[in-house]
């Protein structure tokens, strides 16, 4: 363990609370500029192409696995946690069967020590071995909230992945599992967000009927987004984005549809094509009730590769037992 303290500070381990995320703290705020940019006329949308496509699709996971806390010999603490984060990427491919080996495209895992507003001097890794594996969790102090933190860098790995494999194995189509929330600077990649939730509706109300009216392989017209708040203005453009729902089950309302997302930088032509590929494809990789609870938006693939990604992060038990374990060690021997 080096991780570096200024004098009269101890880490000491959160006995009763490890923290959990909350997704919704980081949906980004639209509203809807253009509704009928692709069309006036609303109503359901069959695809011109067909679902023969290579399709990646990216996720990513992350776990809370001891909370602690950094004392100061004045009594002041702050808060923290130890985080597991995976990020992947699994291909299919048409006509062939799809191994684990061919179709893994990419998995990482990251572990960070999150300090929540801790002083100046606390630095370092926070390592120890468990088995014939040794684990590593990189500090990072930060003023932000514990759980906006965490998906922050949950989704910077992801987009990582995301255009990693889009460099490298050049799917006809890459679905990203969320919100899209990072895209680089100067380019605008064709990466597709996927949101399972339904918070908000992005549909006009007097064109919602189409919603209702959709059949499974069907999509309906895309929709202009602009974020909305004090940012507003021209410089905000880039985070601009088209957005749709496809139908992908029989389920009544929302839980049968998905909304799909993608920034607007790559323009109104490309996202008709990306549009109509996610309503041909999407619906083959639709979850049943019996593989998945969240089915069916919680496509097959993408429940697949959280499986993997958890086994690669390691047992939970035997990582938080390590840590505190660890934490203990060191309070003994001040």
């Amino acid at each position: 363990m080096s991780i570096r303290l200024p004098e009269g500070f101890r880490l000491i381990p959160d006995q009763w609370e490890t923290p959990q995320a909350q997704e919704s703290l980081l949906e980004e705020s639209q509203e809807i500029e253009d509704p009928y940019i692709e069309t006036k006329e609303w109503k359901p949308i069959s695809p011109k192409t067909g679902g023969n496509l290579r399709v990646a699709f990216v996720d990513g996971v992350l776990r809370f696995e001891q909370g602690v806390y950094l004392e100061g010999s004045g009594g002041k603490t702050f808060r923290g946690t130890f985080l597991s984060i995976g990020a992947g990427a699994i291909i299919t491919e048409p006509g062939r069967v799809n191994t684990l080996a061919d179709s893994l495209a990419k998995a990482v895992v990251r572990r960070y020590l999150i300090l929540h507003g801790a002083p100046q001097g606390v630095e370092g890794t926070f390592s120890f071995e468990l088995g014939n594996f040794s684990i590593t969790f990189n500090l990072l102090n930060t003023r932000d909230d514990t759980s906006s933190t965490a998906i922050n860098l949950m989704r910077r790995e992801e987009l990582k992945v995301a255009l990693e494999v889009m460099r490298e194995r050049k799917p006809d189509l890459i679905i990203a599992d969320g919100n899209l929330h990072y895209t680089p600077e100067g380019e605008t990649p064709p990466l597709i967000g996927l949101v399972k939730t339904h918070r908000k509706n992005y549909i006009p109300e007097k064109e919602n009927r189409v919603l209702r009216e959709l059949n499974i392989f069907e999509r309906t017209p895309i929709v202009k987004l602009h974020p909305k708040g004090k940012e507003q203005g021209k410089e905000t453009r880039r985070l601009d984005k088209f957005t749709w729902y496809v139908r992908i089950g029989k389920q009544e309302g929302f839980s049968g549809l998905v909304r799909l997302e993608v920034r607007a930088g790559v323009g109104l032509k490309t996202a008709v094509e990306l549009a109509d590929k996610t309503a041909s494809t999407l619906p083959l990789f639709a979850s049943d009730p019996i593989r998945d609870m969240r089915s069916p938006q919680n496509l097959l693939p993408v429940g697949f590769l959280e499986k993997i990604l958890r086994k690669l992060m390691g047992d939970h038990l035997l990582i938080k037992r390590a840590i505190a374990t660890q934490l203990f060690k060191r309070l003994q021997s001040l």
